[in-house]
């Protein structure tokens, strides 16, 4: 599946102060410094709520989960409407970034403790989405799975 998220025509909402570029993010309701990788997730959400009509209420966004005295930080994870349960999980870097296999490394550990069963790696430019298959196998997707169409 390929999405480049940085040609998407979504509204940001940025403001300056103090000669800071600042973005709103509608997920936490408050505005974040601009950088590339906070760009990529705004650009994402965006794209989520306008093209698949998912809810930003069944968003989270740099939510923090401990195991075993670690922790861990996710970027983005989409909730099933009815269940609540984790859906997508996405992994969100710098547009200098590539998304190889470390990112999806980094991923997999986050899905082996919250049990999504879509991952989403992109810096942008390139954005990978995968489906967790079984006993750790991964399958890339060509397309949006049914289970986010659910939403439009």
């Amino acid at each position: 599946m390929e999405v480049n998220l940085l040609s998407y025509k979504g509204h940001l909402n940025t403001r300056v102060e103090k000669n800071v570029v600042l973005i709103w993010d509608p997920v936490r309701k408050q505005y974040y410094d601009l950088t590339p990788e906070e760009m990529v997730r705004q650009l994402l959400i965006l794209y989520l709520n306008e093209q698949w009509r998912i809810p930003f209420s069944l968003m989270a966004v740099e939510k923090t989960i401990e195991i075993k005295k670690k922790k861990l930080r996710f970027d983005l994870v989409v909730y099933e409407r009815k269940v609540l349960r984790p859906l997508l999980l996405a992994e969100l870097k710098k547009p200098a970034v590539p998304i190889d296999q470390k990112v999806f490394d980094q991923l997999s550990a986050y899905q082996h403790i919250m049990q999504c069963p879509f991952l989403l790696a992109s810096n942008g430019r390139h954005t990978r989405l995968v489906e967790s298959v079984n006993n750790g196998a991964y399958r890339e997707l060509e397309k949006w799975p049914e289970q986010l169409r659910a939403w439009s």
